[in-house]
């Protein structure tokens, strides 16, 4: 850390060292004009300097600023230090996601209340045409309320020197566990990216451990294209929504990071399973009932039961229910 308490930069004065990572480092600062805590990124010198560019970080700042969600960190504005840009942010009393998940899994209940709060927070990002990219628990702050912001959207991005090739595919950039398949292979990304590496976040927090781990970034981007993490034990519902989330093509995973909160919330809520689940068992209770009702009924001659698919033919469902050949049983 380069910078020691009671050193200024503008109008803010360091109080302390928050860490620092492959971007740069952070400080907790004070602004001495408002008297109000904030938190300064001071960005690596070698990285390229994206105010330049026409896609560069001023213009994406006022997006990024733009953004008024209570699980998005405030971006309040950009200066300049020795040469350095300074990103000046809101201050989370909290702790990262990454420590809390040194100390192991986390119960459900806890998993649910982050998981909605990050998955509303991104879902108002996507709406707003801006994708994080970079997603993980190093880039999820969780205050002393229990509640989450999300730091560092579009940065990856906005610190790529080839921003405009990653529009049109041909650059690789986040972090190799968090990567979606067509990240890793440096394929054009969209909002389902960041639903792959939500589903890898919801696994960590249930597993205490990442979803992909190679010996080296290569051969964790190698999984992450080829191979599917252990399911998640216990917990049929949340593993379902994990599975989906992590599937390799973007095509087989939600429609969007609003589905996923939707899920979630329902499984929260005290629904023990996520809504197309409610639904296949429904429709299995519905034949169920036939059968017995019909079965009771032996004596008199009864009309076949008719049967009507509730769940839509493009959802995509865990299974179906398989009558037995009596007509009394269905298994799930």
């Amino acid at each position: 850390m380069s910078l020691a308490a009671g050193e200024k930069i503008g109008p803010y004065e360091i109080v302390a060292p928050l860490g620092a990572g492959g971007m740069g480092e952070v400080y907790k600062a004070r602004d001495t004009r408002l008297g109000r805590l904030v938190a300064l990124k001071l960005l690596h010198s070698g990285n390229p300097a994206p105010r330049k560019s026409p896609h560069g970080l001023d213009r994406e700042a006022r997006v990024l600023s733009a953004l008024n969600h209570p699980g998005i960190v405030t971006i309040h504005e950009l200066l300049e230090h020795d040469g350095r840009d300074v990103i000046v942010m809101e201050f989370v009393d909290g702790e990262p996601l990454d420590h809390i998940l040194t100390r192991g899994p986390l119960p459900m209940a806890t998993i649910l209340d982050l998981g909605v709060g990050v998955a509303d927070a991104l879902a108002k990002a996507h709406a707003a045409g801006v994708i994080h990219r970079d997603l993980k628990p190093g880039n999820i702050l969780v205050n002393r309320d229990g509640r989450t912001k999300i730091v560092d959207f579009g940065i990856a991005k906005l610190l790529d020197a080839q921003a405009q090739a990653l529009e049109s595919g041909g650059t690789i950039a986040g972090t190799a566990s968090y990567m979606a398949p067509e990240q890793t292979s440096g394929k054009r990304s969209d909002a389902r990216a960041d639903v792959f590496t939500f589903g890898a976040v919801l696994y960590e927090m249930a597993t205490g451990r990442k979803a992909f781990s190679g010996t080296s970034a290569a051969r964790t981007m190698q999984q992450v294209r080829e191979i599917d993490p252990p399911p998640i034990a216990g917990q049929p519902a949340l593993a379902g929504i994990v599975t989906r989330c992590l599937r390799k093509h973007p095509e087989d995973r939600y429609r969007s990071m609003e589905e996923v909160r939707r899920e979630l919330a329902a499984l929260r809520g005290g629904g023990k399973f996520p809504v197309h689940w409610r639904v296949a068992v429904v429709a299995a209770a519905v034949v169920l009932s036939a059968a017995v009702y019909f079965g009771v009924r032996a004596t008199a001659p009864a009309p076949a039961p008719q049967l009507t698919r509730l769940t839509p033919p493009s959802e995509w469902v865990y299974s179906r229910p398989v009558i037995s050949p009596d007509g009394k049983t269905v298994a799930m």
